[in-house]
Parts: structure tokens; C-alpha cells; sequence
């Protein structure tokens, strides 16, 4: 039976080769493609994905370019509930954060901060009196990420008595952080009778201090008190961005006491 089916076989012509015109896709380059402040969080995703592959020395150093080509975002141009009353430090400063990690929205019709207060308002249902929303606990805004994005937050307190004890904390606490891939936040007392915190995103951690996008503007040592040239509301670039890419000096850190630091990762 074998034997005849195999004899009844007619033989089989070999397939004509077609040639694969297919393009070969040279791997992208994102960590080459980042601009210093003025990045998508898309292209910071890919770049973070690149990340991977490498040294961890060289880990460090391109998570420093990334934290540096995060968009700046003043809180001052914002369209929510709070923006007379300049209270939204908290939202503008989380989408930076956020976006540093490769996380974002589509900004189409609305700013990503807007999109993240709007969020925060529908879960918590906030009470009428805003100084008593959940907004301003840090401890409140860590649960509502965690549980939102998926980020891992921990807070911790800086010892910031002089600036040699700030300079030695941040560098050893926070730098390595930093170089593994987290961000931060940083809340700063606003004043004695003022029982609220301004929030700012750490940069990164520098010889002289801190690299700060500052939502509100750019703060001022005037000899001994600080004050602010404030951002312009209707502008994101020039006026509008006097607090990006700010250095607040170990004297400074010393001077002012922050509250506490919120680190970010994934």
C-alpha cells in the first residue's frame, strides 16, 4: 500500500522565491531623541525602556537627561476650581512627576494637571471648605496614585538643620534614588500661620544644591527671606516659566525646612 500510494504521487514544483521587501526598522533612539524641557511623556516612556539595556552607570546618567527633559508646567495657567486662589502646586507638580515616569494623557482639550484635579474631585467628592480636601494630605495623594497609577510612593524626612546636614541627606538619601529611576516631590511650610505646603518637583540633586521646577515661580533669596517673582498666568514659556530649572542652594534648604519629600517610581 505504500509503495503504490508513493508511485501515484505527481512530484511537486519547488515555490517560486518571493523576496521579502519588508523594511528592516533601525531601533530607535529615544534617550538621543528627548529635548531638555519639552518632552512628551510617550517619548520618556520609550526612553525609560531604553534604559533598561544599559550600564548602571550609564542608567544614571541618562535618568538625569530624562529628569531634565520633562515639560515645565505652571500652576498659574491652570483652568481649575483653585486657580485664583492659587492652589493647585499640588496637581501641577504630580503630572510633572508623573510624566517623568512615562505616564500622561491626552492633552487635546484639557492640561493633564486639570485632568488629574478633576479625578482627585470626583473620588474624594470634596467637601466645600478646600482647605480641609484630601488634595493637601500627602499621605491622601500617595493612596489616590497608588491606587490610580499604579505608583509606588514614599515619603520620608529630610534633615535639613544646616546646609551641611541638607547637603549630605539628599545626596545620600535621594541622588541614588534618582539614579535608579524615581522622582520626587517636596513640600515646603509656607509660614507659621499657614498650616499647608508649597509643593515642587526635585529635579535632581546637584553640587550646589537643587535642580527645582517650582510651579509657582522662581523664588527668591533676598539676604536673609525669600520671595517669589511669580510665574505669568497667561504664559508657559518666558514669563510664564520662572520657575523651571531654578537651583535652590544647601542655605537655602536650610533656611526654608522642607516639610518632606515624596519619592515616585514604578
Amino acid at each position: 500500500m505504500v509503495g503504490r500510494a508513493a508511485a501515484s504521487v505527481s512530484p511537486i514544483e519547488p515555490a517560486e522565491q518571493v523576496q521579502d521587501t519588508t523594511p528592516i526598522l533601525e531601533p530607535v533612539n529615544a534617550l538621543a531623541n528627548l529635548v531638555e524641557g519639552g518632552t512628551g511623556y510617550q517619548e520618556i516612556a520609550s526612553a525609560r525602556d531604553e534604559v533598561q539595556g544599559l550600564s548602571a552607570e550609564q542608567q544614571a546618567d541618562a535618568y538625569r537627561q530624562i529628569a531634565a527633559s520633562v515639560t515645565y508646567r505652571n500652576q498659574r495657567d491652570n483652568a481649575g476650581e483653585y486657580t485664583d486662589g492659587d492652589y493647585m502646586c499640588n496637581m501641577t507638580t504630580i503630572a510633572m512627576a508623573l510624566e517623568q515616569l512615562g505616564i500622561g494623557a491626552d492633552e487635546s482639550t484639557e492640561q493633564f494637571e486639570d485632568q488629574l484635579d478633576q479625578q482627585m474631585q470626583a473620588d474624594y467628592d470634596y467637601p466645600a471648605d478646600t482647605m480641609a480636601n484630601p488634595r493637601y494630605s500627602p499621605d491622601a495623594r500617595a493612596a489616590w496614585l497608588q491606587a490610580n497609577y499604579g505608583v509606588q510612593v514614599s515619603k520620608l524626612d529630610p534633615a535639613t538643620g544646616s546646609s551641611s546636614d541638607a547637603q549630605e541627606w539628599f545626596t545620600t538619601t535621594l541622588l541614588s534614588l534618582f539614579e535608579q529611576g524615581a522622582t520626587a516631590t517636596m513640600g515646603n511650610p509656607i509660614s507659621s500661620a499657614f498650616p499647608y505646603n508649597h509643593i515642587v518637583r526635585i529635579q535632581w540633586v546637584e553640587a550646589d544644591g537643587l535642580i527645582i521646577d517650582d510651579p509657582f515661580g522662581q523664588l527668591l533669596d533676598l539676604g536673609g527671606y525669600y520671595d517669589y517673582a511669580l510665574n505669568d498666568r497667561s504664559s508657559s514659556v518666558d514669563d510664564g516659566a520662572r520657575g523651571q530649572d531654578n537651583l535652590w542652594t544647601w542655605e537655602m534648604l536650610a533656611a526654608i525646612g522642607p516639610s518632606y519629600v515624596q519619592v515616585y517610581s514604578t
